[in-house]
């Protein structure tokens, strides 16, 4: 099984830091500023990586998050491991958690990282 997770977040000091989070536990995380960069990404590749955390709010690209969920869900990836993360809920999120159904993470705590070290406890060997 791949270890490797995609991280998507236009907060360089966001995406930096969740980067090497996970390449401490062992994980290999491939980090995108953009979800269309994230989708074309994941077009090349063979296998889906372990997990995806992914903003739910890129300014440049408002809809572009929700768009890779359901791009992935069409290519009928895995999705148990599909986080949306968000600083604050707002009506747009809301919206796309109806939409979606997929979880979503508060970072400005320690949830995500929460979540990562679950993924490496259920995954990673020991």
């Amino acid at each position: 099984m791949s270890t490797d997770i995609v991280i998507v977040d236009d907060d360089t000091r966001v995406l930096g830091s969740l980067k090497t989070y996970a390449s401490m536990r062992g994980l290999s995380p491939y980090g995108f500023a953009s979800p269309r960069d994230a989708e074309e990404y994941l077009g090349q590749r063979g296998d889906p990586p372990l997990g995806y955390f992914v903003d739910m709010r890129i300014p440049d690209d408002l809809e572009g998050s929700e768009r890779l969920f359901f791009h992935l869900k069409g290519r009928g990836d895995p999705l148990d491991h599909f986080y949306f993360m968000t600083g604050h809920v707002s009506e747009h999120d809301l919206g796309v958690l109806a939409r979606t159904g997929a979880r979503v993470l508060e970072k400005n705590g320690n949830e995500v990282f929460g979540v990562l070290e679950e993924l490496c406890a259920a995954y990673l060997p020991k």
